[in-house]
């Protein structure tokens, strides 16, 4: 009986411990094969957006909607032109006057990147072609796309000519579109200056829903904007711009310089009626040459000391001052913006003639004897004659009297319209 049951007891051990063995050399097996399945995994697709900058071989610049919107810009180009090689792209503010091409239409927003052309610059929609907004060109007008409904928008500054043509020899500016915009949304935007002016207003409205199971998606983004703008003219006084070298303006007399109290012996000889000489613009004399060019118009006799104190320290200005002058605002009057209108071709009056009967602005003089560029645009004493311009066409098509600033020169000075 004993021997049964040792018999029986030893069997169990040794069928239990082949199981643990089993159970052991399985185990292993399992391990190993996990092992050996780690050592490569190759993925063959993933939905997962990585940085393009960790592939590519080119860097991409990317701007996304928060930066758009916390930035207060008034247009996405302001926005894009904050990236350094867009710095010559065309805003809306820089098209007035079309400065950089006659074909860029007022009010339009074009990017050039590197400053190589605007046809040279590849514009695309969630990664196709966008319409031209340009007459003539395939470069795209930026402000026909909806500002809010830009997820980001990526710069790809070389090595696209590759993949799209000659059209991106600079590169690809692709913006990316929203495709899941839900809701109504409103943007109302003012802006003005200290001054009073340059005001900006924009009003946006966008509403977008999801159709068929969240599998499509459509929007629709109203957007008007209006922007005053600012004009050299708008701010009399202010200095704008660079400062440029011309001819010091110390050596003529200028507005204000002579008055029948202070030089009135400058102001009976420098008077249009008395001798057809303007009583600004012109070169300050010496005290030698006025006494014999005033004696020779009035047949007089007066020396040196009839000078009055003031017309004896504009002669000692004139005498003293530098040669040359480097002061803010430079201009060239012989044209504006708009164009200088001079008296005697075939749109307007007729007639060489600083005595023609205009007065625009109502004051009772003659336009062409209100400034030194006037006066140079007909034939009088010291005029130069037949350049220069009585009045400018302002931006709404009508005329104005030309303002002059400090002048310089028969064709330069600083400031004025």
């Amino acid at each position: 009986m004993q021997s049964t049951l040792c018999g029986k007891s030893v069997g169990w051990t040794a069928v239990f411990g082949s199981f643990v063995a089993l159970g052991l050399s399985l185990g292993s097996g399992m391990v190993l094969a996990q092992e050996e399945a780690l050592e490569e995994i190759t993925v063959t697709g993933s939905r997962i957006a990585r940085d393009p900058n960790l592939t590519g071989a080119l860097p991409v610049q990317s701007v996304d909607s928060q930066e758009i919107q916390m930035s207060g810009e008034f247009s996405i180009t302001d926005v894009v032109n904050d990236i350094p090689a867009l710095l010559s792209s065309v805003s809306s503010e820089i098209s007035v006057g079309n400065a950089w091409s006659s074909t860029i239409s007022d009010g339009a927003n074009v990017l050039n990147l590197r400053g190589l052309g605007a046809n040279r610059t590849l514009v695309l929609v969630d990664g196709r072609r966008h319409v031209g907004g340009v007459s003539g060109t395939s470069s795209v007008d930026i402000g026909s796309i909806p500002s809010r409904l830009i997820e980001r928008v990526e710069v790809l500054t070389g090595g696209a000519s590759a993949v799209y043509g000659a059209d991106a020899v600079t590169g690809v500016v692709n913006f990316i579109m929203k495709d899941d915009y839900k809701g109504f949304d409103v943007d109302v935007s003012y802006g003005i200056s200290d001054h009073s002016d340059a005001e900006q207003m924009a009003f946006t409205a966008t509403w977008g829903t999801n159709f068929a199971n969240d599998r499509g998606n459509i929007a629709i983004s109203v957007d008007y904007r209006t922007d005053a703008g600012l004009m050299m003219g708008d701010r009399p006084g202010e200095s704008f711009g660079s400062a440029g070298d011309w001819e010091n303006p110390a050596l003529r007399f200028q507005r204000g310089d002579i008055t029948a109290s202070g030089t009135p012996l400058f102001a009976e000889y420098y008077n249009y009626n008395n001798t057809g000489l303007i009583h600004y613009g012109l070169n300050i004399p010496s005290a030698e040459d006025f006494v014999a060019d005033y004696n020779s118009a009035f047949g007089t006799s007066i020396s040196a000391g009839d000078l009055s104190s003031g017309e004896l320290a504009l002669i000692y200005q004139g005498a003293n001052a530098p040669q040359r002058a480097v002061l803010p605002e430079l201009t060239f009057p012989i044209t504006s913006g708009y164009g200088f209108i001079a008296p005697g071709n075939a749109f307007n009056w007729g007639g060489w003639d600083p005595d023609v009967a205009v007065d625009v602005n109502g004051n009772g003089t003659p336009d062409c004897q209100e400034s030194f560029s006037g006066y140079n645009s007909v034939f009088g004493a010291a005029s130069f004659g037949a350049v220069g311009g009585c009045w400018f066409v302002q931006a709404d098509g009508s005329l104005a009297v030309i303002e002059d600033g400090l002048v310089s020169g028969h064709f330069s000075g600083f400031g004025g319209s």
